[in-house]
This record gives structure tokens, sequence and C-alpha cells, in this order.
């Protein structure tokens, strides 16, 4: 007897990168949540009819809220390269006593393959070989923790803005400066750039300024 049902389709990007989970897959005429989310919705004794779905925008799940961008998708928020998140192989289970008697208590424990040339491997913003098994608990870690990476309504917009701004300084103020301060301006620009991209990116916010 099974807890419930979940699709393990996992879909990366026209370049092979994956970078976002679809929480939801439709199959005939029903939806189906996906492994991360069923887990998930094991782990806090939810139901089917507890999820709540409104395309494009989120999926309810009880109290959490997972935003979804227009294709449904979400952007998996990676905490780290392979094995950030803890991993425990047969061998040691089996035969380490070290291993503390309470390790799994009150966990999700994902049994699966890890290693290479046996586990499915995909190439990930923060590895070129990253587990499958790794992917669902950086999913099932996002979505409990409300760890989410959006688009904020008026990305486009500033955009743009930069977009013009960048214009700007290039053909009226750039040529108006001497080559010393104009590499100092330009770097000073970039810098500046680049920071608020990061900060707005460590916390959750994608604005792209590359």
């Amino acid at each position: 007897a099974a807890a419930g049902l979940g699709h393990v389709n996992l879909y990366p990007e026209v370049d092979g990168v994956l970078r976002r989970e679809a929480p939801l897959v439709k199959y005939g005429a029903a939806l189906y949540p996906s492994y991360a989310m069923r887990l998930t919705m094991a782990y806090l004794g939810l139901k089917t009819e507890d999820l709540k779905f409104e395309p494009g925008v989120a999926l309810t799940m009880g109290k959490l809220r997972v935003p979804l961008d227009s294709d449904n998708m979400m952007p998996v928020t990676f905490n780290g390269p392979q094995d950030t998140i803890r991993v425990v192989s047969y061998a040691s289970l089996m035969s380490d006593k070290q291993l503390a008697p309470d390790l799994f208590k009150d966990k999700i424990v994902i049994i699966g393959p890890t290693a290479t040339g046996i586990a499915t491997l995909f190439v990930t913003p923060v590895a070129q070989s990253f587990p499958s098994m790794e992917i669902v608990a950086n999913v099932i870690e996002n979505v409990l923790h409300g760890k989410f990476l959006t688009r904020p309504p008026w990305a486009e917009k500033v955009e743009l803005g930069l977009l013009a701004l960048i214009g700007i300084f290039i053909m009226a103020v750039l040529p108006r400066l001497r080559a010393l301060w104009g590499l100092v301006v330009s770097l000073l620009l970039a810098l500046g750039l680049f920071g608020v991209g990061t900060y707005l990116f460590v916390n959750g916010q994608w604005l792209k300024v590359g």
C-alpha cells in the first residue's frame, strides 16, 4: 500500500541545465503532484483535497504556498553542491556504530542511488553531476522552509530602466570622461549592478542584471 502517487519527471532547460521543478503534471484529466510534493504532503499529513492549484500563480498545500511561474514550474533554490544535504551510505548505515540512533527521527528520508554510474545525474547551477535524489531533497527543503526564487512583478520595468540608464551612460556620459575616470565609473556601475542583483537573488528575488 502506498501513501500516494507522485510523478518523478525532471525537466532540464534547453541548455541541458535543470533549474526548475514541476510540482504538478497533468496525465489524462488528472493532475499528479511530484514525488517531492507527495513526500512533503505525507510529512505534513496533507491529502489531495488540501491542495489548491492556481495556474501560473501558486500551489497551496495546507498552510504552505509554492509560487509558480508562467509555466507552472517552481525554480529550485539549491542549497549547495552535492552532499550539502546530509547523505548516509547504505554501508555506513549497516555497519557504522557511530551513527546516532535518532539520526532519522522526525525527518523525511529519501532512499535512492547517488553514486556515479548508478544514480540518475543532472547538470544543475551548482554541480555538473547532481543526483536526482538530492534534487528532490532540495525541493522539499525549499517548500518546508519557504525558500523560493521568484520574479518580482516590477522586475521587467526595472530591467528596462537599467538598460536605458546604461545606454545613456555609454552614449552621453562615458565619452566626456577621461580614460581613467571612464574605467573607474564603469567598474563601479558594473559592481553596483552585480551587487544589487546578487543581494536580491540571495533573498529570493530574481532580477536580470547580467
